[in-house]
């Protein structure tokens, strides 16, 4: 009997570890798709598998960091 591999993509720890290169490889297909418009943050969190408000959170930590 073969055993299944975990998907690592799926393990939370994997994708912390790996959000700049999950972010980085998106922000690639977008440029060569020539798809330059505004993505929301719930789009994007679902095309890297971040949680959902990860990017809402960051954005408002800092907005009270620069004011």
């Amino acid at each position: 009997m073969t055993r299944r591999r975990r998907d690592p993509s799926l393990d939370p720890k994997w994708i912390g570890e790996n959000l700049d290169r999950l972010l980085g490889y998106e922000i690639l297909q977008r440029s060569i798709r020539a798809q330059y418009q505004e993505m929301d943050p719930v789009d994007l969190e679902d095309a890297v598998g971040a949680d959902y408000g990860l990017y809402t959170r960051i954005i408002k930590k800092v907005r009270t960091i620069l004011k």
